[in-house]
């Protein structure tokens, strides 16, 4: 990982580049991907609170998606369209406990890749369904994920925390 002024650059994983370009709020304005010769390009806008928006994906002048983004009062992600072929629909409902993800990705990620300050209870895509049941320690920080379809458990996620 490398750091310039205003991006960060990734070094080649799997024949892949990305450059993080961020602007003077420190938010990141585009994405810049490279796979094999394919150039693709992700264009993110905010509003006045500083969330993500909308973000347009790009390559050979051609959007390839476009997603909006809407927000609940305490600042979670709420809903997401993904404008594809058709439009797909996500909701979401939050608890009031820490996501670990803030713990080790710095704000302007966690803008970009849609993790919210709050861990998700439950989430409709299209019309499925899934819920998420926690174990907390004492800082309000999840210990164990089980993530649900309908009654069937599809993950059970434990997480350990350490200070270093």
């Amino acid at each position: 990982l490398r750091h310039d002024k205003k991006k960060i650059i990734n070094p080649p994983t799997e024949n892949v580049n990305a450059i993080y370009n961020y602007d003077d709020a420190n938010l990141i304005i585009t994405l810049s991907r490279e796979c094999n010769g394919l150039k693709r390009i992700h264009y993110f806008t905010y509003n006045d609170a500083q969330q993500l928006i909308t973000e347009k994906e790009i390559q050979d002048g051609i959007t390839l998606i476009e997603k909006k983004y809407k927000y609940d009062k305490n600042g979670n992600l709420y809903n997401k369209k993904d404008f594809v072929a058709r439009e797909y629909d996500y909701y979401k409902t939050y608890d009031d406990k820490k996501n670990p993800f803030s713990l080790i990705y710095p704000d302007a990620y966690l803008k970009v890749y849609k993790l919210s300050k709050n861990n998700i209870k439950s989430c409709n895509i299209n019309g499925k369904s899934y819920t998420y049941e926690y174990e907390y320690n004492s800082s309000n920080y999840p210990v164990k994920i089980i993530e649900k379809n309908g009654r069937k458990i599809q993950s059970e996620t434990i997480i350990e925390y350490r200070k270093i």
